[in-house]
């Protein structure tokens, strides 16, 4: 039997498809729990999850690093090995790894810079299993046709790691291209007294986004830092190019020919120029998946759950709300 323990303020999409759809892929059901930040070391012993440990066949921790402190007491309430699933390392808890290299914990890391970042802190590299994201080729596919339109995509929540102000000010000073801000945030930090004309803002249903995606003419990321991040697997996959700073598994997942990585400090007059040669590629890859079939959920929980059993009926999930 499978245990998944997750933290509940990440209920997002992405670390519920790491787990769930991966599960689905491979036909596993596993019991999970959802518990709260506050207080949730004892939370597993209100819910018992000690006494679950001692049958479940893996324990898949899906975790986040600002978390780490609470390593040590995990080996204490299951018992046995464990796997934790980081998809965001803060540069504060960096220094933290070398602390837990003797643990008998399993990292499950989304990126060659986050394992980088976990050698060199002493964790073994037998220690450290990496699994890039994976996307839902039913939503996200290329177009049969050309789309009429020319538009650079921004995609994703309006935070400070996504770099809005460079955003901004690549939106003002390229006012004969269209973009668009997808997700949430944008339209308030762009705010009416100094709206680009050349700007929209768009809200979109993740079961919707594929279209806006092949729509697009080119995924730009300038993001400082990142787990994934999806959005360019969801481009390429659409037939969609992409500009982006090395952040997240870029690096691992883009295939030079259909876009490029740019330095996080890049002029603005060469990153101009970067997103003109970027945007004609276009049309030469809209119907192609730029993924060339790879990073499925089935690839992905293969790897993470360590596929050697058959699936279980009856999955059964509840959440602390206590």
């Amino acid at each position: 039997m499978y245990l998944v323990v997750t933290q509940h303020r990440f209920r997002n999409w992405i670390l519920s498809g790491a787990w769930k759809d991966s599960a689905k892929a491979v036909g596993i059901n596993p019991l999970v729990v959802h518990l709260h930040e506050r207080n949730w070391i004892k939370r597993i012993d209100k819910l018992r999850i000690k006494t679950l440990g001692l049958f479940a066949k893996r324990i898949v921790f899906i975790h986040h690093t600002s978390f780490l402190e609470t390593i040590p007491q995990l080996k204490n309430h299951f018992g046995r090995s464990y796997s934790i699933y980081v998809t965001h390392i803060s540069e504060r808890d960096i220094e933290k790894l070398s602390n837990y290299r003797d643990l008998d914990v399993k990292f499950c890391v989304m990126n060659s810079l986050n394992r980088k970042r976990f050698l060199e802190r002493g964790i073994p590299k037998e220690k450290i299993l990496l699994i890039f994201g994976a996307v839902d080729r039913s939503i996200f596919y290329p177009s049969l046709t050309a789309p009429s339109a020319r538009f650079v995509l921004i995609s994703g929540d309006c935070k400070e790691r996504k770099n809005p102000e460079l955003v901004f000010e690549v939106i003002k000073c390229m006012p004969e291209l269209q973009f668009v801000c997808e997700g949430p945030g944008w339209s308030e930090f762009m705010t009416p007294e100094r709206l680009p004309h050349n700007v929209r803002f768009e809200r979109i249903d993740f079961q919707k986004k594929g279209e806006i995606m092949r729509n697009a003419t080119l995924l730009l990321n300038l993001s400082k830092e990142e787990g994934g991040p999806y959005p360019v697997l969801e481009a390429l996959a659409c037939g969609t190019p992409v500009l982006s700073t090395d952040v997240g598994f870029v690096s691992d997942v883009l295939p030079r020919e259909f876009g490029q990585i740019i330095e996080q400090e890049t002029p603005i007059d060469e990153l101009k120029k970067a997103i003109l040669s970027a945007i004609e590629l276009k049309s030469l890859c809209y119907s192609d998946d730029l993924l060339f079939g790879r990073y499925t959920w089935l690839e992905h929980g293969a790897k993470l759950f360590r596929i050697g059993d058959k699936g279980m009926e009856g999955a059964s999930e509840f959440s602390d709300k206590g």
